[in-house]
């Protein structure tokens, strides 16, 4: 190969690795003055066999060997026994005491027929080891390739939980629509949380 010939190809592939440079370590956006967009964390998940459902936001899978209680992340659903919480559900929606524990056990009802005894993937966005107050794993659970709480949500037949989470807009979103269409218990509740 000749000098000149040497010469003329050199700023080409000085050129091409540039680009390549910019486009596989952080794109463009660096000759325009625009970050890279953050990265994507991955969630954690594991796929577990539901074992039992105790309530419409809680269910029972296998872990490891073990059976453990899963709570639902970002939603709540009305209670299926009596007690205080039942109390303050009826009150903060205006619904008697019966009307709470029938939609409680709806969601209970819908719960079991898409989980107990299928494979669930579990979803959590920190630490799988990640607990509430009473020792349950906090995380979404998807079953047959849906958000159980979204469904829950969309069928009127739980709140979204007022603690903070990753899907928390999309499950806001998601209880607007349904107490403007009032499904589920949004039919006959007297007021919105």
């Amino acid at each position: 190969m000749t000098s000149k010939l040497k010469w003329a190809i050199a700023p080409w592939l000085l050129i091409l690795l540039l680009m390549g440079t910019l486009l596989l370590g952080g794109g463009i956006g660096y000759l325009v003055g625009k970050p890279p967009a953050a990265p994507v964390v991955p969630l954690n998940t594991r796929d577990v066999a539901c074992l039992d459902v105790l309530d419409g936001d809680t269910i029972k899978v296998d872990w490891e060997g073990g059976p453990i209680t899963v709570r639902m992340l970002g939603i709540d659903c009305m209670e299926t026994h009596e007690g205080k919480k039942l109390q303050q559900q009826a009150k903060e929606f205006g619904l008697k005491e019966d009307e709470v524990l029938s939609y409680g056990k709806q969601a209970k009802n819908r719960t079991v027929a898409v989980t107990k005894g299928n494979t669930v993937r579990l979803v959590f966005p920190g630490s799988p080891e990640h607990r509430d107050s009473f020792g349950r794993l906090l995380g979404y659970v998807e079953a047959d390739g849906r958000d159980m709480g979204k469904s829950l949500l969309e069928s009127g037949l739980a709140v979204e939980y007022p603690a903070a989470h990753p899907r928390q807009d999309e499950y806001k979103a998601i209880l607007e629509q349904a107490q403007k269409q009032r499904r589920g218990f949004w039919m006959m509740a007297k007021r919105a949380p």
